[in-house]
């Protein structure tokens, strides 16, 4: 039998919860279609159920994996094929694999002796329904209980990413593959994944990079970001003669955020980004992180800027010693510019200006981010525009408070950019006015004499 070896290990897990997520051609539903067949054709005296959440999509998806998995192992003479009910069923032990759409989860009511469930694409599942085919998994078996999860990581927002990734669950295994861990992918679909696809900056994070984006956002705030132009093919090292730049947002969860600029043979380049969950998502902690891994780098007196939000100009009740007089305390010895704005740009002058130059508009301002700093990445890719223009930060809970989980690098970005390139959005919000004529006394042919001012 063919098995992925990256898929090995989780194929001899007996957990509740087997979480499978893959890039495309990562050959998860090779993994799903081969387990539940080899459970049929194994483990006697249950059986197994296959579902999508749209029953039309079931015919050209799962059900043709399995005949696919079948044919590929030569396992025709031990299964029955039952094309019109898409029912499979092993002639040895009886066992049957049904496939279903759950576009009504209570039409599941009546299944019983199932201990194995597939759920393919199940990021279009919610909680509540899969909790429902929970109660499916009914009797007494040598065999464990297992629901199957493969999906793409394509709502960024999803309950998967919360209840497996974000935190460890007791009864689950959780598997991460991609393109690059399936041997048979052809190198005409690894060039898709590769090259192909960085047309699209969220796809291509979930279907290249196997990582978290929302699908189909019609309103991205960068919408003139571009993975394959902002984002460097190779990890960018900092250069000795060229000043560093750090940027500063204060958020405190999901974690404090320092970025790291050079400007590098004309390129503004973000080398870097510290984000330091807590108990270090605070300023002193961050910066001293900053200081000792650039250390060799500031001893040779390249130069240092310190930008920021300006939210941390504001002192403590107790006193006026703020976030920025905590940074530039510890950096001292290098003599950093502080060059922090009283107050921060409009959300719409900065929206339009980065959008702009994201565009190739000004000849002088060329971005490019480290492909290291997937946090940046992921805010670029996935942050949404609202109604009113504001950045639509998604909302995150932990220890029964809320908070934005993404856009703090962002925004960390946004304060760093503008005011390196400052006459550029000065002129860029103030642009010249266009010419209007000036309509002067009527001449002697009875028309007006006017003239033009710029």
């Amino acid at each position: 039998m063919h098995i992925i070896p990256a898929y090995e290990e989780i194929w001899k897990d007996r957990s509740l919860f087997q979480i499978i997520a893959g890039t495309a051609g990562s050959g998860k539903s090779q993994y799903g279609a081969g387990r539940i067949l080899h459970g049929a054709l194994t483990e006697g005296g249950q059986n197994f159920l296959c579902v999508r959440k749209v029953g039309t999509t079931l015919r050209d998806s799962v059900f043709a994996e399995l005949k696919m998995f079948i044919e590929r192992e030569n396992w025709g003479a031990a299964f029955e094929i039952q094309e019109n009910s898409m029912r499979i069923k092993c002639l040895a032990n009886g066992n049957i694999i049904l496939c279903k759409g759950c576009d009504d989860v209570n039409k599941f009511k009546s299944i019983v002796g199932v201990r194995k469930i597939w759920f393919e694409e199940a990021i279009d599942f919610e909680r509540k329904e899969v909790m429902q085919f929970l109660y499916r998994l009914r009797g007494t078996s040598p065999w464990p209980k297992q629901m199957i999860f493969t999906f793409n990581k394509s709502k960024a927002n999803s309950w998967l990413k919360q209840d497996f990734f974000d935190k460890k669950h007791p009864q689950a295994m959780v598997c991460e593959t991609s393109y690059a861990d399936n041997p048979y992918i052809t190198e005409d679909d690894r060039h898709a994944f590769e090259v192909t696809a960085k047309a699209d900056p969220a796809q291509y994070k979930v279907y290249t990079l196997n990582q978290w984006a929302d699908i189909g956002g019609e309103h991205n705030f960068y919408y003139n970001f571009n993975v394959q132009k902002h984002i460097s093919e190779k990890i960018i090292k900092p250069v000795e003669d060229s000043p560093l730049h750090i940027s500063f947002d204060f958020n405190r969860n999901p974690y404090i955020t320092c970025l790291v600029f050079q400007h590098i043979n004309g390129v503004f380049v973000q080398l870097d980004e510290i984000c330091l969950p807590h108990p270090k998502s605070n300023s002193y902690d961050v910066t001293l992180f900053f200081r000792e891994k650039y250390l060799d780098l500031l001893n040779k007196r390249c130069g240092l800027f310190i930008y920021g939000d300006p939210a941390g100009m504001h002192g403590d009740t107790r006193n006026d010693y703020n976030d920025y007089h905590i940074i530039t305390d510890i950096l001292k010895d290098f003599h950093p510019t502080l060059r922090v704005d009283k107050s921060a740009p409009g959300l719409k002058a900065r929206y339009d200006f980065i959008n702009r130059a994201m565009s190739g508009f000004f000849p002088e301002i060329k971005i490019l981010i480290n492909k290291t700093c997937h946090n940046t990445i992921e805010d670029f890719c996935c942050i949404q525009q609202t109604a009113d223009g504001t950045k639509l930060k998604e909302k995150a809970t932990a220890n029964n408070k809320q908070f934005e989980r993404i856009g703090h690098c962002s925004d960390a970005f946004d304060y760093c950019l503008i005011p390196c390139f400052k006459t550029q959005f000065e002129a860029f919000k103030r642009p010249a006015k266009r010419f209007a004529p000036i309509l002067g006394k009527r001449d002697g042919f009875g028309s007006k004499n006017f003239a033009w001012y710029n």
